[in-house]
């Protein structure tokens, strides 16, 4: 009976007061835990650390889908054989809605999506009477012009066609109003 009571002391005595070698194991982590916490404050440049309680799960305001963005440049003539070149007709399609813009699309989108996004961005589009999209190939040899891109017109289809370059955009059955003398004397007039 003695010696059970003896045992049953010492054991209560070794898990009561860590050993040498449990202390050994404890410091490392406990210093490497507090070394990796101060690094956290450190480097953090303003983003909350994440504690063991974030999962980063269900916290998020959720994934946006993917977008591309493209290149338009909406023109005013349904007869123009040339992208605008001088400063004068830049400004003119400029000052008149028209002339260079981005477009930004959900990739997954369709093609009324996309219809409605050129329309949103080139408002005098939609006076025009239907449009066409198109690239245009620089110099002067047999495939210099304008060269349409054939619906349906989809984000991903356009974006695979264009690459980086500008997507051209010419009215079909009537020519835009650029004039901007209206809105100018709009605003004069108070």
């Amino acid at each position: 009976m003695l010696l059970i009571e003896l045992s049953y002391l010492y054991l209560n005595l070794l898990s009561a007061v860590p050993t040498q070698s449990t202390q050994a194991i404890m410091a490392p982590t406990t210093a490497a835990a507090a070394a990796a916490a101060e690094q956290r404050r450190l480097f953090s440049f303003g983003r909350p650390a994440k504690t063991s309680n974030q999962t980063g799960k269900g916290k998020s305001k959720g994934k946006r889908p993917p977008t591309c963005t493209i290149k338009f440049v909406c023109l005013a003539s349904k007869d123009a054989t040339k992208p605008p070149t001088s400063v004068r007709e830049k400004a003119a399609l400029c000052n008149g809605g028209l002339g260079d813009g981005s477009i930004t699309f959900d990739v997954g989108s369709g093609s009324d999506h996309c219809h409605l996004k050129m329309i949103e961005k080139f408002p005098k589009l939609a006076t025009a009477g239907g449009y066409e999209l198109m690239l245009h190939q620089r110099g002067g040899g047999d495939d210099a012009g304008f060269h349409p891109i054939n619906p349906p017109y989809t984000p991903s289809r356009l974006k695979d066609f264009a690459g980086q370059a500008k997507i051209y955009i010419r009215p079909l059955q009537r020519d835009i109003d650029i004039n901007y003398e209206d809105q100018a004397e709009g605003e004069v007039s108070e």
